[in-house]
C-alpha cells in the first residue's frame, strides 16, 4: 500500500513548476503525489527505450497528464533558464515514444 506522507503532510504546498519522475519514472513515485505536485514541466531521467515501457505506469501517466512539457534526458540536452516559459513539447514527446 502507498503511504501518502508527503501528500498528507504538505498537501497544496506540493504545487511545483517542475518536477522529476523519480527513478527512471518507475517505484517510488505514486500517482496522487504528482496529482498534489501538478507541474507544467516533467524531466524524465530514462531513456526512450525505459519511456515506452514505462507509459503505462499509473504514476508516469498522472505526471504526463499535468505536464505541458516533458524533457527525457536521454533524447535532449535540455537548459531550463528561469523564469521558463513553457513550450507545449509534450505532444512532440509523445511522438518521440511511438504513443
Amino acid at each position: 500500500t502507498v503511504r501518502p506522507i508527503l501528500q498528507n503532510s504538505y498537501g497544496s504546498y506540493l504545487k511545483s513548476d517542475i518536477v522529476q519522475l523519480a527513478h527512471h519514472g518507475t517505484y517510488p513515485g505514486h500517482a496522487s503525489l504528482y496529482s498534489k505536485i501538478n507541474a507544467p514541466v516533467l524531466l524524465w531521467p530514462s531513456n526512450t527505450a525505459n519511456a515506452k515501457a514505462q507509459y503505462s505506469n499509473d504514476a508516469v501517466r498522472e505526471a504526463l497528464a499535468k505536464a505541458k512539457d516533458v524533457y527525457l534526458a536521454k533524447n535532449v540536452d535540455a537548459t531550463l533558464y528561469l523564469p521558463y516559459t513553457v513550450k507545449n513539447n509534450k505532444q512532440d514527446f509523445l511522438r518521440s515514444i511511438g504513443k
